[in-house]
């Protein structure tokens, strides 16, 4: 190049592809500096993509645009051959406030009801962004083998008391009539989703999901599990005179029990279809006790929630059944069904009473599982069911405090089994287990021998 000539015009397409990248991302962030929000907002909207495809993920490129508050996405989702549409609207105001999902519409199902959004905010549940100031925290020293013990011992105390609240319920109707009542697994399922319905209801009204959404969802549990209660005695044992029904006459009542936990399983699945329901925490934090040797033992708060409503259960039952004339009732017709009766005790009011009472406790143990585990399904009453009767037979058919020790020691001893060794046997253990403790002692720990032999 000569001294005289004039220097080449610039010329984007000269640029070799690194430089033109550089420059692309550079213009980028300079234009888009301000559109941080929007760039979350996206992205939270992608996040609801799964929900509302059936687990679906969305594959290939995502199309999205932006209009003031409505974040407009673009994508396929797998297994679908046409893209489809998503439309989120947030809200206007601060930096949190704006982050806050107020509507999605679908071009098939329309805007979402409030109920559903509500529930897709819960599923989301996005935590907030740490402080950029905000130093890491250290990582928490592993535990001990006798912290990792105690740790083990406090999740099987949390998973035992589940499992004997329902297994109260198994113990209680078989004291009064001697069968088994298989439909309380499927309503401690149903108390979980009583529950959910609970905490959707409490997000959808804006209250807080704390101690409130707790009491709540509790609440919820409880007085919808009531009416099954009543409504299963009244309209499947009680026609089947269980209350007058000898030993010849426990087949029944047996095969109709089976008959309607399948029942209420698939009424459960139909309504509220196949997929499990998940939800985020709602008791958050904690306590770490140290334990001396520089590691700390971590108690949930969690756990300490569903330990203090199971103590509090047992020994509301525990006085009902001890200092309460219908506790002497329910341990007379228990005694001999027929004397109580001549004695005038309405034998059938009672047993209707105590199966409302088994539901009701089923009902807590659904909503605490709820709580802890974040997760409802129609089948998820069925396996928790086989061990809390198992529980029930182990403690002393019949016996109320064996029913809760008896639960304590298979929830404790499941922790156990699955922190020690291949959790893929833990079942397989556990009922091993139980079939040598009866063989050992066919009444149980606490059971009545003679109930046993009849």
């Amino acid at each position: 190049m000569g001294a005289g000539a004039a220097p080449p015009a610039y010329n984007a397409s000269s640029m070799t592809p690194s430089l033109r990248w550089a420059f692309a991302l550079l213009l980028a962030a300079l234009t888009t500096g301000c559109d941080r929000t929007d760039a979350l907002r996206a992205a939270l909207c992608q996040r609801a993509i799964p929900a509302l495809e059936d687990g679906r993920d969305p594959v290939g490129p995502i199309e999205s645009r932006a209009a003031g508050d409505v974040v407009t996405l673009v994508y396929r989702a797998a297994g679908r051959a046409e893209p489809r549409r998503l439309t989120c609207r947030f809200a206007t105001g601060g930096d949190a406030e704006r982050l806050r999902l107020i509507g999605v519409e679908t071009p098939a199902e329309g805007a979402l009801s409030e109920a559903r959004l509500a529930m897709l905010q819960i599923w989301l549940a996005l935590p907030g962004e740490p402080a950029a100031s905000e130093p890491a925290a250290a990582p928490a020293p592993p535990l001990s083998p006798l912290g990792y013990l105690l740790q083990q011992l406090l999740n099987g105390l949390v998973l035992g008391a589940i499992y004997c609240l329902i297994a109260i319920g198994y113990a209680q109707v078989f004291s009064l009539l001697e069968i088994i009542n298989f439909a309380f697994g499927e309503l401690y399922m149903m108390g979980a989703y009583f529950a959910l319905v609970g905490l959707v209801l409490v997000a959808s009204a804006g209250i807080d999901r704390g101690a409130a959404g707790v009491a709540i969802a509790l609440t919820g549990a409880v007085a919808l599990s009531l009416p099954w209660g009543w409504a299963i005695e009244r309209l499947v044992y009680r026609p089947l005179g269980v209350a007058r029904a000898g030993t010849a006459m426990r087949l029944i009542p047996l095969v109709s029990a089976i008959g309607l936990s399948v029942l209420l399983q698939n009424l459960v699945r139909l309504a509220q279809g196949n997929r499990n329901k998940w939800l985020s925490p709602i008791v958050e934090g904690g306590w770490s006790v140290p334990l001396g040797d520089g590691s700390r033992l971590r108690v949930g708060a969690t756990q300490l929630v569903i330990l203090a409503l199971a103590a509090a259960a047992c020994a509301a039952l525990w006085l009902v059944v001890r200092r309460s004339a219908f506790g002497r009732q329910q341990r007379a017709c228990a005694q001999d069904r027929l004397a109580a009766a001549l004695l005038g005790v309405d034998v059938e009011r009672v047993i209707a009473r105590t199966f409302v009472l088994g539901a009701g406790l089923a009902g807590i143990a659904g909503a605490s599982a709820l709580i802890y585990y974040g997760e409802a399904d129609p089948a998820m009453g069925q396996a928790v069911g086989f061990k809390a009767l198992s529980a029930a037979v182990l403690g002393g058919i019949g016996s109320l405090g064996g029913a809760m020790v008896g639960g304590l020691l298979i929830g404790l001893a499941e922790a156990l089994w699955a922190a020690y060794f291949d959790g893929a046997y833990r079942d397989v253990v556990i009922f091993a287990a139980l079939i040598i403790a009866l063989i050992v002692r066919p009444a149980g720990l606490f059971g009545d021998p003679g109930r046993t032999s009849s």
